[in-house]
């Protein structure tokens, strides 16, 4: 680990350099400083881990160089230097960051020991920053999964994602909890449980395997089995995928369904893996006794169907009736109508509940410019058609989606400023870290960027850049309570690609700089 030592007295200097026991601790000097100003010019081009520093050093102290080192560099160590026995120095350089406070003359054992507790930090650090590493490079497998058109070499894929992969058989699994109330605290519980619980039981069976969080009630897993009978294996592992429905169902009152992919030694098959598995699980609506649902036994696609123009036409205008009841009743009736072809094809439900959805929330869309943006409002039906376990809970869903839509129809065409308000407000909630102004949302809204302006200092009681200004402070308030994002990620996080802009906007807003607020949130002072 690098060091850095910062003192105007040179004797100082070289004691220190004597003192430390660099091999023993594994420490390397870098450079040495003699003033404040100088620190900061080196340690921007060559920082280290490790900081030692005096206080009085000129015209910039050491604690003003360590608080602006620790805003570009929260990772590094600094321990402080000093003769001074005064409190509020001490006080004063906790709040910057600093980890420790020797005072002199210089003890030997004092500072190697002081150096030790540093590296151990360090060291604990960089391990939290290797798990959280690693897991974020599997769970990039899951999204380049749809890039993956030809069959890709193992350790490649073992050394881009961080799996331990080997020669032999893989397959992907989807499984969907039916029944929830989406409302509940026990959703990442059932996620989890059940993530463990498969891992757990495949363990003796498999090379690797991970599970990716689709949404809030589905999880994907892909599974790199041991080369073995293929009869055999689909035998054991139906065995486990049953047993583990009815733990899911026993525990968290759901109904839980899982699709299976056929079985293939090629990585070049994952990507149409993934999407079997998925699309296998429609066959429930037509068997809802089974629980699980291989490719090789059920068909693994959607079935094409369509409304005609005249249905179509009906629906739109029986939307823009705004009558609620019609518009669910109108759903009923259509599925009622289709009965006959439903049966002949139990999968078609599906296709028509997509199509139907579809055509609700673009019409709405259009109409009314709802508060929920149309690729919100598609999550939400996706959630909602894979927590239907029947026909029955689908239409259901569909018309609760509906009902819902139009609700915020109703009421948000009252008012033509209230409706771009809100919009205003959720574009910029939802975009806030990109490169956004008033002109961008105006455009957005399909009005002008001047009556925008006016109805938004109107409605909301402040202006629209005051507004966005508010809502990136706040959500930076957020990240700077985690102490794994340095100010230049928070920064970015939230809009704002000049770090030291960012800083002093915040302080403009808040009265303290971003570091002096993590500080007294980790101290548990204020917000």
């Amino acid at each position: 680990m690098k060091v850095i030592i910062a003192d105007d007295e040179i004797h100082i200097c070289s004691l220190l350099k004597h003192l430390i026991r660099w091999d023993e601790l594994g420490l390397e000097l870098i450079n040495v400083f003699n003033d404040g100003e100088s620190l900061l010019e080196g340690f921007d081009e060559d920082p280290a881990d490790i900081l030692l520093c005096d206080i009085e050093m000129g015209a910039l102290s050491g604690l003003d160089a360590i608080k602006e080192i620790k805003e570009k560099h929260p990772a590094c160590q600094c321990i402080i230097i000093s003769g001074f026995r005064n409190f509020d120095y001490a006080q004063t350089a906790m709040k910057y960051g600093v980890n420790s406070y020797l005072l002199k003359p210089i003890d030997e054992n004092d500072l190697n020991n002081t150096l030790k507790t540093v590296i151990d930090k360090l060291n604990e650090q960089q391990n939290d920053h290797d798990v959280i590493a690693n897991h974020t490079a599997r769970k990039k497998l899951y999204d380049m999964l749809d890039r993956l058109d030809e069959k890709m070499d193992l350790d490649a894929l073992n050394r881009t994602y961080r799996y331990h992969f080997s020669d032999g058989l893989f397959f992907l699994t989807h499984a969907v909890f039916t029944r929830l109330d989406f409302s509940s605290e026990s959703l990442p519980q059932i996620a989890s449980n059940y993530s463990e619980e498969l891992k757990r039981r495949l363990e003796d069976n498999c090379f690797d395997m991970e599970c990716f969080d689709v949404s809030a009630n589905s999880i994907t897993t892909i599974i790199n089995c041991k080369n073995e009978d293929e009869s055999l294996l689909k035998k054991t592992f139906d065995t486990i995928f049953r047993e583990i429905c009815i733990r899911m169902d026993a525990m968290f009152g759901c109904t839980c369904y899982i699709g299976v992919s056929e079985i293939s030694s090629d990585t070049g098959h994952l990507r149409k893996q993934k999407d079997d598995a998925t699309t296998v699980l429609v066959n429930r609506f037509a068997y809802p006794e089974l629980r699980c649902f291989y490719t090789g036994d059920y068909p693994a696609q959607y079935v094409t169907g369509e409304i005609d123009i005249a249905e179509k036409n009906g629906f739109i205008n029986t939307i823009q009736s705004a009558d609620i009841k019609k518009v669910t009743d109108w759903i009923r009736q259509f599925f009622l109508r289709k009965n006959h072809i439903i049966n002949q094809n139990p999968q078609i439900i599906v296709t028509y509940y997509f199509l139907i959805f579809e055509l609700l929330n673009n019409e709405i869309y259009e109409i009314s410019t709802t508060q929920e943006n149309k690729a919100f409002v598609r999550n939400k039906g996706i959630l909602m058609y894979e927590n239907s376990r029947s026909r029955e809970d689908l239409i259901n869903n569909l018309c609760s989606i509906a009902e819902d839509l139009m609700e915020n129809c109703v009421s948000l065409r009252k008012s033509n400023a209230s409706i771009y308000i809100q919009q205003a407000k959720d574009y910029l909630d939802n975009h806030y870290s990109s490169d956004i102004s008033l002109d961008t949302v105006a455009e957005q809204l399909r009005i002008t960027p001047s009556h925008l302006s006016s109805i938004f200092k109107k409605e909301v009681g402040i202006g629209f850049s005051q507004y966005l200004t508010n809502v990136r402070i706040t959500e930076a308030k957020k990240l700077l309570r985690s102490s794994k994002y340095n100010l230049n990620e928070v920064a970015n996080a939230v809009g704002y690609n000049d770090a030291n802009y960012f800083s002093s906007l915040f302080k403009k807003e808040t009265k303290i700089t971003p570091s002096e607020f993590r500080r007294l949130h980790q101290l548990k002072i204020g917000e």
